[in-house]
């Protein structure tokens, strides 16, 4: 008879298996979502190129073709099969995840455990630095108080594609409107010295009231009507709201238009604000510099002090360099300039940028998080 906890322990894990190899493996995510969008690939084996978790899909196509099958991923048949997992790979950690890697040591000496980290610290639960000692291998483009192998970024697989897809082709027939540039910002708010919340919605203030400057913006929890005011899900916007000492004028407000489901927005905008929303630890960054560049939009990146990383190196060495800016009045001035290029020229420019990127990818053995956990995949498959 299971207990409650244990029923709980693998809920956002997949277990697999090489049937060739009889190789096992165990693969953990921070949400349970993610195991959701993953359990609908296998099943369809079709990536959608408009998907936000494109790269872990194509992650696990290539899993897949080594010829990995998925097995019933309840928690009771992966304690069944705990003896015979080679390989965990855990995607971020939970509180759980301290129980669930002791679970796996104490039954099975074999398996090789790795933590690929993606997710900034601020929004992961405080462990003690001791709990990194319980990992094989950790990946991580941003720094960490321990020893860690550092990659170029957990937000690339291999290579950064230009995304055609159906639903990108469907916006462009019902949005035929090109426009300048665009920020995609939830409401948010946060006292921290380190949060950048508050610079995006100056920054959308600003350029709401340029005149002769198509700008647009969008974002979860803006404006809401008394009955989703009353969800819990929603509260935390409630608290932006009352704390955040921006406020926006009726020009900014006018500028808005909504949530996305996806940024196929971008096919039609020259450029768009990528700023972070944390400036911390050391090297941190998200797929914010990349996924513009997949529909052909520029991302003028705001870059903090804080990262010092090979692939920043490759752009500011390099045509695209005027994209990568130190301060928000800088950004602004970069998206004016860009602004006067008609939409063939900026998408001609993401498209030389997205192969520099390439480029430096391929060139350096695809030093990424998932590249990396693949590779173990390899070595025990």
């Amino acid at each position: 008879m299971q207990t409650k906890e244990q029923k709980q322990l693998w809920k956002s894990t997949h277990l697999l298996i090489n049937n060739e190899s009889k190789t096992y493996l165990l693969i953990t995510y921070n949400y349970l979502h993610v195991k959701n969008i993953v359990s609908s690939f296998f099943h369809s084996g079709r990536i959608p190129d408009d998907q936000h978790f494109f790269h872990t899909l194509e992650f696990f196509r290539d899993i897949r073709d080594l010829g990995y099958q998925m097995l019933p991923s309840d928690n009771l048949n992966i304690m069944q099969n705990i003896k015979n997992i080679d390989l965990s790979i855990f995607f971020d950690y939970t509180l759980s995840t301290s129980y669930q890697v002791n679970y796996l040591r104490e039954r099975n000496a074999k398996v090789k455990i790795i933590l690929s980290l993606a997710e900034n610290p601020y929004y992961l639960n405080k462990l003690p630095e001791s709990f990194y000692s319980n990992f094989d291998n950790i990946y991580s483009a941003h720094s960490i108080d321990c020893k860690f192998s550092k990659t170029d970024t957990a937000f690339i697989y291999k290579h950064i594609p230009f995304l055609s897809s159906k639903s990108t082709e469907n916006y462009l027939k019902l949005n035929s409107t090109n426009f300048d540039s665009s920020i995609i910002n939830s409401n948010l708010h946060s006292f921290s010295s380190d949060c950048n919340y508050n610079i995006r919605k100056n920054l959308i203030e600003i350029s709401s009231n340029v005149n002769s400057f198509d700008f647009r913006w969008y974002g979860r929890g803006w404006f809401l009507n008394n009955v989703e005011k009353l969800k819990r899900k929603n509260w935390r916007y409630l608290k932006s709201d009352l704390c955040s000492s921006t406020r926006l004028s009726n020009d900014a407000k006018s500028k808005y238009y909504g949530t996305v489901r996806n940024k196929s927005i971008l096919a039609n905008c020259k450029s768009t604000f990528a700023i972070e929303n944390i400036s911390t630890p050391e090297n941190y960054y998200t797929e914010k510099l990349f996924e513009p560049l997949e529909y052909g939009c520029l991302p003028i990146f705001l870059k903090t002090k804080n990262i010092n990383n090979n692939i920043f190196d490759a752009i500011q060495g390099s045509d695209y360099s005027n994209l990568i800016k130190d301060s928000p009045f800088k950004l602004l001035v970069t998206a004016l300039e860009v602004s006067r290029m008609d939409l063939n020229q900026t998408q001609n420019i993401a498209y030389g940028m997205r192969k520099l990127i390439n480029n430096y990818l391929q060139i350096n053995d695809f030093n990424t998080n998932l590249y990396n956990c693949y590779k173990e995949i390899l070595s025990v498959s």
